[in-house]
């Protein structure tokens, strides 16, 4: 799972997002460094640019956290949390 992204529009490491193989559904939060929520997806195929939900005003560089929640289409579910950095 990527721990750093740089949303600068070059076509390189511009989206935050999870890889999910054999997944069926999936929920992510992404929060500030004072707990507050500034993005969120449902989906599998979801990702984070950089930018709050839903207003899609870009975010200053930084620390990120990120919690998921996924299931896989055997019905297990996993839970995970992460850091995440934030470069421009």
């Amino acid at each position: 799972m990527p721990n750093i992204f740089s949303p600068n529009d070059d076509g390189i490491n511009d989206v935050f997002s999870i890889a999910s193989i054999g997944t069926a559904e999936m929920e992510v939060y992404i929060y500030n460094r004072y707990g507050e929520m500034v993005y969120q997806w449902y989906g599998k195929n979801g990702f984070w640019d950089g930018r709050t939900y839903p207003a899609g005003q870009p975010v200053p560089a930084g620390t990120y956290y990120f919690y998921y929640k996924a299931t896989g289409f055997d019905g297990a579910t996993i839970e995970d949390k992460g850091v995440l950095t934030l470069t421009r």
